[in-house]
């Protein structure tokens, strides 16, 4: 029997070798692949746990972003109520001080300019700090903390004050230009239908947009001081961050999305408008007011409070919040140099 067997690993040695060959690789490629497996399962394990924490980290931006951003609201109200005080020429009016036809003409071009600086002031402060928002977090999520010092967070947030203090005056009186372009021959008497209140606004924001100083192509003019201060280089940082932050701004991402917010936003106050022209028995295509009932329903539109419905609607918009997720993705990806 044993005689026999030896025979039989004789005759047929290459083929017990070569099954014996193919056991072992089959063996080893089992192992191998197990491996493989259990290290694309680690990864797959460790993509998901750092997109959880970037999804969990960027949430908490976008919290972050929205009470720095409502905490600045009233400021800004603040500021554009005391550039374009409407109040003061209507007291006049109610006291019969003043040429009442001049005063109304100048009620006019307040009232309309006062909403337009509202709406694009609003939507500048948003976009920046979005940005601003979305690069530091996204720059705090790969790197040590210490990389970027809490002083140095406070002043980088603090350039938004350049635009309260220095950037809406300036914007205001580029609006009040436009604003005045449009409406100077647009009679107080004349009869408007919502369509004609529409068709102003659209005047408006055409007109602005072929200003040389228009405030969407031209946001960081506004936004952000153009001769930029030293404070990074003194907290031993680059100022690789500005400047990501002034391109970003004047990116064709960033105005695109500007463009079509600040469309959104006139859509929306012509809605509002609406509501005043409606009748029971009449088409609101057809209803008509004077103009010098529209100027006091748009004086009333942000009025009090107001300015917070006038940011929130920004905050809300898809392409807004889209653009700062873009770029806190690119940012998370990101090291300082």
């Amino acid at each position: 029997m044993l005689q026999r067997l030896k025979q039989l690993v004789s005759q047929h040695k290459h083929v017990i070798v070569g099954g014996t060959v193919i056991v072992s690789s089959a063996f080893f490629a089992i192992r191998f692949a197990q491996k493989r497996l259990l290290e694309w399962q680690d990864n797959r394990t460790k993509e998901y746990i750092t997109r959880l924490a970037k999804e969990q980290h960027f949430t908490s931006t976008e919290k972050t972003c929205h009470q720095i951003i409502a905490s600045l609201g009233e400021s800004l109200k603040i500021n554009v109520d005391k550039l374009l005080d409407a109040e003061k020429l209507l007291s006049k009016l109610r006291s019969g001080t003043g040429n009442k036809f001049e005063l109304w003409s100048e009620l006019k071009i307040t009232v309309f300019t006062h909403l337009c600086t509202l709406l694009y002031s609003s939507l500048m402060l948003v976009i920046l700090l979005k940005i601003q928002l979305s690069i530091l977090s996204g720059y705090l999520f790969t790197e040590n903390v210490d990389v970027l010092p809490l002083n140095f967070q406070e002043d980088y947030l603090s350039l938004c004050q350049h635009f309260l203090e220095t950037g809406i005056p300036e914007l205001t009186s580029v609006i009040k230009k436009n604003v005045t372009i449009v409406l100077r021959d647009v009679s107080l008497k004349k009869e408007m239908t919502l369509q004609d209140v529409e068709q102003i606004f659209w005047s408006i924001e055409t007109s602005l947009s072929y200003d040389e100083m228009d405030p969407i192509r031209n946001s960081a003019a506004y936004l952000l001081p153009q001769v930029k201060t030293n404070w990074i280089s003194q907290a031993g940082l680059s100022d690789e961050i500005t400047e990501d932050t002034y391109e970003l701004l004047e990116s064709d991402e960033a105005i695109s999305v500007a463009y079509s917010c600040i469309k959104k936003a006139f859509s929306n106050i012509v809605d509002q408008i609406a509501g005043h022209f409606n009748t029971a028995d009449v088409n609101i295509t057809k209803s008509v007011l004077p103009m010098a009932k529209i100027v006091p329903i748009i004086h009333t539109l942000f009025k009090t409070g107001g300015n917070d419905d006038c940011i929130t609607q920004f905050l809300l918009m898809d392409k807004i919040n889209m653009l700062g997720a873009n770029i806190y993705q690119a940012f998370s990806n990101k090291q300082l140099h």
